[in-house]
């Protein structure tokens, strides 16, 4: 099934071609042998970016889901410039995410500011 609940055709084509290329049972207990990840969800992405959730999130050892991603090497790149490609981007999400962060606290911070101002600056007005 779809993310959103909803199995589109092209959705319902990954699925079918996962359950003839994957063994799917030995890959949830490959997933489930590791402790962390026991009744983890598995979410496959393909190289078109099509989503679907191969086994929803079961609480073995924890409440809080966890989810394990699997995705597809786009075409036109191999496996090991895969690879390359995914261990350089991890730091950028990173830093993008502290960035957000920064930005977000800035703007909170701000406006609080802005706030007190206005409040103040009517309580000094006659």
């Amino acid at each position: 099934m779809g993310l959103n609940g909803i199995t589109s055709f092209k959705e319902q084509q990954l699925i079918n071609r996962l359950a003839v290329e994957i063994d799917q049972k030995k890959l949830f207990k490959e997933i489930d042998n590791i402790l962390h990840l026991a009744g983890a969800a598995v979410i496959y992405i393909d190289r078109n970016y099509t989503v679907v959730e191969l086994r929803e999130f079961k609480a073995i050892c924890q409440i809080n889901p966890i989810k394990v991603v699997l995705r597809e090497p786009p075409r036109q790149m191999g496996q090991q410039e895969f690879a390359s490609h995914l261990k350089h981007s991890q730091g950028n999400v990173r830093e993008s995410k502290l960035v957000s962060e920064v930005a977000g606290s800035g703007l909170n911070c701000g406006a609080a500011v802005l706030g007190w101002t206005v409040v103040l600056a009517l309580q000094l007005s006659p």
